[in-house]
């Protein structure tokens, strides 16, 4: 790829002739078997980097493009390299995200729950037999302390009339 000051053009090369072979019917002549296997690889480079000019920039396409073979697939190796390193980093994170998930929630059942049984508070209404525990349990407490509360209070009434009388 090259510029000009005026538009950007793509160039494909076809060899130096060999020998003393004049450079303009070297150019102009037909293809060999060989030649069109080369052109048929070309050419799909050439797709590529139209491709990747249109998504790039020229600057980008320079770099890839107008360096050797080997170079470019050291680039892409590295840039193979990177993606899988890069993927790797999500993974330990999401890894730790839900590790730290895990041991909060384990913290939060752990730690002694405020206001009861954890089964009341939760809306679970299940009978374990247990008649000093859960909703009925917590009813018949009520009961007991107002009947021992009405109970002295009607104590008072009577040693209040007697101390009256």
């Amino acid at each position: 790829m090259g510029t000009s000051s005026r538009f950007v053009r793509l160039k494909v090369g076809i060899g130096k002739p060999l020998g003393r072979t004049d450079l303009a019917k070297h150019v102009l002549k037909n293809f060999t078997i060989e030649e069109e296997a080369t052109l048929s690889k070309a050419l799909a480079k050439v797709k590529d980097c139209v491709v990747h000019f249109v998504n790039e920039g020229i600057e980008r396409t320079m770099n890839k493009y107008n360096q050797s073979e080997e170079a470019q697939e050291a680039q892409e190796k590295d840039q193979a390299f990177k993606k899988r390193k890069e993927q790797q980093e999500k993974e330990r994170a999401e890894r730790k995200r839900l590790w730290e998930a895990k041991k909060a929630l384990e913290q939060q059942q752990a730690q002694p729950h405020v206001g009861g049984d954890p089964a009341v508070l939760n809306g679970a209404t299940q009978d374990t037999g247990k008649r000093e525990g859960g909703v009925k349990g917590d009813k018949k407490k009520k009961d007991k302390e107002k009947k021992a509360a009405s109970a002295s209070s009607g104590e008072k009434k009577e040693s209040l009339k007697a101390t009256m009388t």
